[in-house]
This record gives C-alpha cells, structure tokens and sequence, in this order.
C-alpha cells in the first residue's frame, strides 16, 4: 500500500526482528516486539465484526431481518471498507440480517467476493447451538488459511471471544468484553487453537477518507 508521511512518522521500513529491536527507543516498545516475535504463528485469522448502527428496533416497524444501516451505519461501513483491506481478507461471511450484510457489502464488492451467508453468527442461531457456530467458525480457519472477515452480532460476539480464550488460556484486556457498534474481535488461531485475540473498538475513524 502507498505511504503518506505524517507528523507522527515520516518512513516505513521493513526489518528482521533483532534489527527493529535495535532501533526502538523505549523499553515498552521493545518489549512489545519480543512478545509479538515469540508468539505462535497463526494459520487463520478471524475478523470478527459487529454491525454498524441501524437505528432503534423499538422504531423500525418491519420485519427486524429487514432493519437497514442507519445513516451513522452507513459512515460507519464505509470506514470498515477502507480499513478491513489492511488486514489482507480473502473471505467476507455474515448473518443474515440486513444490516449485517450492508455492513461488509462494499468491503466484498471492493475484493471482488461475495458475501457468503452464514446462519450460524445470527444470535438466534447462536442461542439454540453455540457449539455448532464454534464449529462452524474452525471450519472457516482452518480451511484454506489466510484471513475472514464475519459480521455478526451483539449478542454473539462478546460470548464466542470469552469462550475461546477462556478454552485456550488466551488473556483478555478486561473481563466485560465489548463488542460496540461496527467493531473488530482479530482472532487469530494456530490450527483450531486460539492464540491471540485483539479488540479494535473504532477502525472506522482509523481509516481516512478518499
């Protein structure tokens, strides 16, 4: 990707890891560097997104499958568009529920793939078989490799985070996980093992606009 220098830096430079160490200032990021070199390295990664705002349920008089993104949900999917490609994904799955697909839409359209249907991240799914979403998403990691983007819900994400890294010692930030509107759990795995698991609460305003 073209780089843009800015106030806070000004080159980007690719190094063996022994080398950047050289060159880190502080002891903190140094450290950093240690704990990302020593971990396992994954197999599949898992970007696992909660959809952008689509209004009040109490106001939507329709089908609740049907709720569109809201115009903040929209700002939102766009900044999502531009940031997710970062992560290099190669697959786009999502619940069914209309402002889960609009929310990864145009990241799809912009890869060229489509939007694959995945009933189990839809939180009614989820309630009657969790173990059969688990299964559902080591399947995806595990397959050909590389990273997925899932869109899903509230009422999904915070629960799957919790049970895998309980299940496989992973430390967790806090002990409340959140899964705010439009945000990303990065699940990396090693096989079907989680080895790491990273919260971005706002890529959205991350990613600058065109």
């Amino acid at each position: 990707a073209d780089f843009t220098a800015t106030a806070e830096v000004d080159q980007v430079h690719w190094l063996p890891a022994a080398e950047a160490a050289a060159r880190l200032t502080y002891p903190r990021d140094r450290q950093l560097l240690r704990s990302f070199a020593a971990a396992p390295r994954p197999t599949g990664t898992l970007l696992l997104v909660r959809h952008a705002k689509a209004g009040s349920r109490s106001a939507w008089q329709g089908d609740d499958m049907l709720r569109p993104l809201d115009r903040t949900g929209w700002e939102q999917a766009a900044g999502l568009r531009r940031a997710l490609p970062w992560f290099g994904p190669r697959r786009v799955l999502s619940a069914e529920p209309l402002r889960c697909v609009q929310t990864v839409a145009g990241l799809a359209a912009d890869l060229g793939v489509p939007v694959e249907p995945e009933p189990a991240l839809a939180e009614e799914a989820y309630e009657k078989d969790p173990q059969r979403t688990l299964e559902r998403l080591f399947a995806v990691v595990t397959g050909d490799g590389g990273v997925t983007v899932a869109c899903s819900q509230g009422g999904v994400i915070p629960d799957i985070v919790g049970r895998l890294a309980a299940e496989h010692r992973v430390p967790l930030a806090r002990p409340k996980l959140p899964a705010r509107k439009a945000s990303v759990w990065a699940l990396s795995f090693r096989d079907t093992a989680l080895v790491a698991a990273d919260y971005y609460h706002d890529l959205t305003s991350a990613a600058p606009a065109d």
